[in-house]
Protein backbone atom coordinates (compact mmCIF):
# COMPACT_ATOMS: atom_id res chain seq x y z
CA UNK A 1 0.00 0.00 0.00
CA UNK A 2 1.26 3.49 -0.86
CA UNK A 3 1.98 5.89 1.98
CA UNK A 4 -1.27 7.52 3.01
CA UNK A 5 -2.48 9.68 5.89
CA UNK A 6 -5.77 9.63 7.79
CA UNK A 7 -8.64 11.88 6.68
CA UNK A 8 -10.65 12.85 9.74
CA UNK A 9 -14.37 13.51 9.50
CA UNK A 10 -15.64 16.08 11.98
CA UNK A 11 -18.15 14.79 14.47
CA UNK A 12 -17.17 15.85 17.96
CA UNK A 13 -14.05 16.86 19.87
CA UNK A 14 -13.14 15.98 23.45
CA UNK A 15 -10.25 17.22 25.58
CA UNK A 16 -10.87 17.81 29.30
CA UNK A 17 -7.49 19.53 29.67
CA UNK A 18 -8.20 22.44 27.30
CA UNK A 19 -10.91 24.88 26.33
CA UNK A 20 -12.59 23.38 23.27
CA UNK A 21 -14.38 25.16 20.43
CA UNK A 22 -16.37 24.45 17.29
CA UNK A 23 -16.60 27.05 14.58
CA UNK A 24 -18.14 27.72 11.20
CA UNK A 25 -17.02 30.52 8.91
CA UNK A 26 -18.53 31.49 5.57
CA UNK A 27 -15.48 32.61 3.60
CA UNK A 28 -15.27 34.85 0.57
CA UNK A 29 -13.97 32.60 -2.17
CA UNK A 30 -10.65 34.20 -3.06
CA UNK A 31 -7.00 33.19 -2.49
CA UNK A 32 -5.78 33.66 1.07
CA UNK A 33 -9.19 33.97 2.75
CA UNK A 34 -8.89 30.76 4.75
CA UNK A 35 -5.26 31.48 5.65
CA UNK A 36 -6.24 34.98 6.75
CA UNK A 37 -8.88 33.72 9.18
CA UNK A 38 -6.58 30.96 10.45
CA UNK A 39 -3.94 33.60 11.20
CA UNK A 40 -6.44 35.63 13.23
CA UNK A 41 -7.37 32.53 15.23
CA UNK A 42 -3.70 31.77 15.86
CA UNK A 43 -2.96 35.31 17.11
CA UNK A 44 -5.85 35.00 19.57
CA UNK A 45 -4.44 31.78 21.03
CA UNK A 46 -6.71 29.36 19.14
CA UNK A 47 -5.08 26.09 18.08
CA UNK A 48 -6.83 24.35 15.18
CA UNK A 49 -7.30 20.61 15.74
CA UNK A 50 -9.37 19.56 12.74
CA UNK A 51 -10.97 21.44 9.85
CA UNK A 52 -12.60 21.04 6.46
CA UNK A 53 -14.10 23.33 3.85
CA UNK A 54 -16.38 23.14 0.84
CA UNK A 55 -17.73 25.55 -1.75
CA UNK A 56 -21.33 26.67 -1.23
CA UNK A 57 -23.03 25.79 -4.50
CA UNK A 58 -24.21 28.72 -6.58
CA UNK A 59 -22.27 31.30 -4.59
CA UNK A 60 -18.76 32.74 -4.51
CA UNK A 61 -18.31 31.59 -0.94
CA UNK A 62 -17.20 28.50 0.93
CA UNK A 63 -18.05 27.06 4.33
CA UNK A 64 -15.13 26.28 6.62
CA UNK A 65 -15.71 24.30 9.78
CA UNK A 66 -13.23 23.49 12.51
CA UNK A 67 -12.59 22.16 15.98
CA UNK A 68 -10.05 24.04 18.06
CA UNK A 69 -8.52 24.32 21.51
CA UNK A 70 -7.07 27.10 23.66
CA UNK A 71 -5.13 27.02 26.91
CA UNK A 72 -6.95 30.13 28.19
CA UNK A 73 -10.53 31.40 27.75
CA UNK A 74 -11.10 33.39 24.55
CA UNK A 75 -13.34 36.44 24.16
CA UNK A 76 -15.58 35.03 21.41
CA UNK A 77 -17.36 38.33 20.82
CA UNK A 78 -14.08 40.09 20.14
CA UNK A 79 -12.86 37.19 17.97
CA UNK A 80 -16.00 37.26 15.83
CA UNK A 81 -15.61 40.99 15.29
CA UNK A 82 -11.98 40.55 14.23
CA UNK A 83 -12.89 37.88 11.68
CA UNK A 84 -15.96 39.67 10.31
CA UNK A 85 -13.99 42.91 10.04
CA UNK A 86 -11.09 41.29 8.22
CA UNK A 87 -12.80 41.20 4.84
CA UNK A 88 -12.19 37.46 4.59
CA UNK A 89 -15.53 36.26 5.94
CA UNK A 90 -19.25 36.99 5.67
CA UNK A 91 -20.54 35.03 8.67
CA UNK A 92 -18.91 33.60 11.79
CA UNK A 93 -20.27 31.16 14.38
CA UNK A 94 -18.16 30.10 17.36
CA UNK A 95 -19.17 28.06 20.40
CA UNK A 96 -17.12 27.07 23.43
CA UNK A 97 -17.57 23.74 25.16
CA UNK A 98 -19.11 23.75 28.63
CA UNK A 99 -16.76 24.11 31.60
CA UNK A 100 -17.64 20.75 33.12
CA UNK A 101 -17.84 18.86 29.85
CA UNK A 102 -14.94 19.64 27.48
CA UNK A 103 -16.76 17.85 24.67
CA UNK A 104 -18.25 19.73 21.75
CA UNK A 105 -20.21 18.58 18.70
CA UNK A 106 -20.31 20.02 15.19
CA UNK A 107 -23.75 21.64 14.97
CA UNK A 108 -23.21 23.77 11.89
CA UNK A 109 -22.65 21.55 8.88
CA UNK A 110 -25.46 19.54 7.32
CA UNK A 111 -26.16 17.75 5.06
CA UNK A 112 -23.04 15.81 4.21
CA UNK A 113 -22.46 15.56 0.46
CA UNK A 114 -20.11 13.73 -1.85
CA UNK A 115 -18.72 15.76 -4.74
CA UNK A 116 -21.17 13.98 -7.02
CA UNK A 117 -23.79 16.07 -5.21
CA UNK A 118 -25.28 12.99 -3.56
CA UNK A 119 -26.22 13.30 0.10
CA UNK A 120 -24.09 11.07 2.32
CA UNK A 121 -23.97 9.74 5.86
CA UNK A 122 -21.18 8.33 8.01
CA UNK A 123 -21.00 4.88 9.61
CA UNK A 124 -18.17 3.37 11.57
CA UNK A 125 -16.71 0.50 9.54
CA UNK A 126 -17.49 -1.82 12.43
CA UNK A 127 -21.17 -0.89 12.26
CA UNK A 128 -21.42 -2.20 8.69
CA UNK A 129 -19.66 -5.44 9.62
CA UNK A 130 -22.04 -5.85 12.57
CA UNK A 131 -25.01 -5.38 10.21
CA UNK A 132 -23.67 -8.07 7.87
CA UNK A 133 -23.08 -10.44 10.78
CA UNK A 134 -26.66 -9.90 11.96
CA UNK A 135 -27.93 -10.74 8.46
CA UNK A 136 -25.85 -13.94 8.54
CA UNK A 137 -27.24 -14.85 11.95
CA UNK A 138 -30.84 -14.43 10.77
CA UNK A 139 -30.66 -15.77 7.21
CA UNK A 140 -27.92 -18.40 7.52
CA UNK A 141 -26.56 -19.73 4.23
CA UNK A 142 -28.61 -17.26 2.19
CA UNK A 143 -27.07 -14.23 3.88
CA UNK A 144 -24.02 -13.97 1.63
CA UNK A 145 -26.24 -13.75 -1.46
CA UNK A 146 -28.26 -10.96 0.19
CA UNK A 147 -25.06 -9.04 1.04
CA UNK A 148 -23.74 -9.59 -2.50
CA UNK A 149 -26.97 -8.27 -4.06
CA UNK A 150 -26.81 -5.24 -1.75
CA UNK A 151 -23.35 -4.59 -3.17
CA UNK A 152 -24.56 -4.99 -6.77
CA UNK A 153 -27.39 -2.50 -6.23
CA UNK A 154 -25.02 0.00 -4.61
CA UNK A 155 -22.42 -0.41 -7.34
CA UNK A 156 -24.98 0.23 -10.07
CA UNK A 157 -26.26 3.33 -8.26
CA UNK A 158 -22.75 4.68 -7.62
CA UNK A 159 -21.77 4.20 -11.27
CA UNK A 160 -24.82 6.17 -12.41
CA UNK A 161 -24.14 8.98 -9.93
CA UNK A 162 -20.51 9.20 -11.05
CA UNK A 163 -21.43 9.22 -14.75
CA UNK A 164 -24.07 11.89 -14.13
CA UNK A 165 -21.48 14.00 -12.32
CA UNK A 166 -18.40 13.81 -14.56
CA UNK A 167 -19.70 12.14 -17.74
CA UNK A 168 -19.58 8.57 -18.99
CA UNK A 169 -16.53 9.19 -21.20
CA UNK A 170 -14.57 10.60 -18.26
CA UNK A 171 -15.45 7.61 -16.09
CA UNK A 172 -14.16 5.18 -18.73
CA UNK A 173 -11.04 7.26 -19.48
CA UNK A 174 -9.99 7.67 -15.84
CA UNK A 175 -11.27 4.38 -14.48
CA UNK A 176 -7.94 3.34 -12.93
CA UNK A 177 -7.74 6.63 -11.02
CA UNK A 178 -11.40 6.60 -10.02
CA UNK A 179 -10.91 3.22 -8.33
CA UNK A 180 -9.19 5.20 -5.54
CA UNK A 181 -12.62 6.50 -4.58
CA UNK A 182 -12.80 3.30 -2.52
CA UNK A 183 -9.89 4.64 -0.46
CA UNK A 184 -11.23 8.20 -0.37
CA UNK A 185 -14.49 6.91 1.11
CA UNK A 186 -12.85 4.56 3.61
CA UNK A 187 -13.61 1.13 2.16
CA UNK A 188 -9.98 0.00 1.90
CA UNK A 189 -6.92 0.58 -0.23
CA UNK A 190 -7.52 -0.54 -3.86
CA UNK A 191 -5.11 -1.27 -6.67
CA UNK A 192 -5.91 -2.21 -10.26
CA UNK A 193 -3.47 -5.06 -10.85
CA UNK A 194 -4.61 -5.84 -14.39
CA UNK A 195 -7.15 -4.34 -16.79
CA UNK A 196 -8.18 -5.36 -20.29
CA UNK A 197 -11.12 -3.64 -21.96
CA UNK A 198 -11.82 -5.95 -24.93
CA UNK A 199 -12.99 -8.35 -23.68
CA UNK A 200 -13.39 -6.74 -20.27
CA UNK A 201 -11.28 -8.35 -17.57
CA UNK A 202 -9.93 -6.74 -14.41
CA UNK A 203 -8.04 -7.85 -11.34
CA UNK A 204 -8.42 -5.52 -8.34
CA UNK A 205 -6.58 -5.85 -5.05
CA UNK A 206 -7.92 -4.51 -1.74
CA UNK A 207 -5.75 -3.98 1.31
CA UNK A 208 -7.44 -3.22 4.64
CA UNK A 209 -10.90 -4.03 3.27
CA UNK A 210 -13.60 -2.96 5.74
CA UNK A 211 -15.41 -6.21 5.09
CA UNK A 212 -12.56 -8.65 5.69
CA UNK A 213 -9.88 -7.02 7.87
CA UNK A 214 -10.09 -8.20 11.51
CA UNK A 215 -12.54 -10.91 10.45
CA UNK A 216 -11.95 -14.65 10.20
CA UNK A 217 -13.69 -16.88 7.69
CA UNK A 218 -12.89 -20.29 6.16
CA UNK A 219 -14.22 -19.04 2.80
CA UNK A 220 -13.96 -15.74 0.90
CA UNK A 221 -15.88 -13.11 2.86
CA UNK A 222 -15.89 -9.97 0.68
CA UNK A 223 -19.38 -10.42 -0.72
CA UNK A 224 -20.45 -6.77 -0.56
CA UNK A 225 -17.28 -5.49 -2.26
CA UNK A 226 -17.53 -8.29 -4.84
CA UNK A 227 -21.11 -7.26 -5.55
CA UNK A 228 -20.21 -3.59 -5.72
CA UNK A 229 -17.44 -4.25 -8.25
CA UNK A 230 -19.88 -6.34 -10.28
CA UNK A 231 -22.62 -3.71 -10.29
CA UNK A 232 -20.18 -0.86 -10.92
CA UNK A 233 -18.51 -2.53 -13.92
CA UNK A 234 -21.82 -3.73 -15.37
CA UNK A 235 -23.31 -0.23 -15.19
CA UNK A 236 -20.24 1.54 -16.57
CA UNK A 237 -19.65 -0.78 -19.51
CA UNK A 238 -23.24 -1.99 -20.04
CA UNK A 239 -22.09 -5.61 -20.00
CA UNK A 240 -22.95 -8.65 -17.95
CA UNK A 241 -20.16 -9.14 -15.42
CA UNK A 242 -19.08 -11.93 -13.14
CA UNK A 243 -16.72 -11.37 -10.23
CA UNK A 244 -14.83 -13.84 -8.04
CA UNK A 245 -12.84 -13.19 -4.87
CA UNK A 246 -9.67 -15.23 -5.38
CA UNK A 247 -7.80 -14.09 -2.24
CA UNK A 248 -9.30 -12.92 1.04
CA UNK A 249 -7.82 -11.32 4.15
CA UNK A 250 -10.49 -13.01 6.27
CA UNK A 251 -8.99 -16.37 5.23
CA UNK A 252 -5.50 -15.24 6.24
CA UNK A 253 -4.31 -13.93 2.87
CA UNK A 254 -2.33 -10.65 2.95
CA UNK A 255 -5.09 -8.86 1.04
CA UNK A 256 -8.32 -9.42 -0.85
CA UNK A 257 -8.19 -9.82 -4.61
CA UNK A 258 -11.09 -9.87 -7.07
CA UNK A 259 -11.23 -10.93 -10.71
CA UNK A 260 -14.07 -9.43 -12.74
CA UNK A 261 -14.78 -10.30 -16.36
CA UNK A 262 -17.54 -9.95 -18.88
CA UNK A 263 -19.73 -12.91 -19.58
CA UNK A 264 -19.56 -14.00 -23.22
CA UNK A 265 -22.79 -13.90 -25.18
Amino acid sequence: MEEAFPKEIMGYHFNPKEKVYVGSVVLRNFPGALAGVATILSKEGINLISSESANIEGTKTSAWGFFAEAEKPVDLGKLKQLIEGSGFALKVDLVEGAEDDAVIVDRYHYPLRLNTGQQAMVFRRGDIVDMFNRIRKIFGSGANLIIYEMGVATGESDAKALADSVGQDTVEKYLVDLVYLYAAEGWGWPEVVDLTLEPLRAKIRFEDSFECTNTKSPAPNGHFVRGHLTGLAAAIFQKKITCVETMCAAKGDPYCEYTAEEVAG
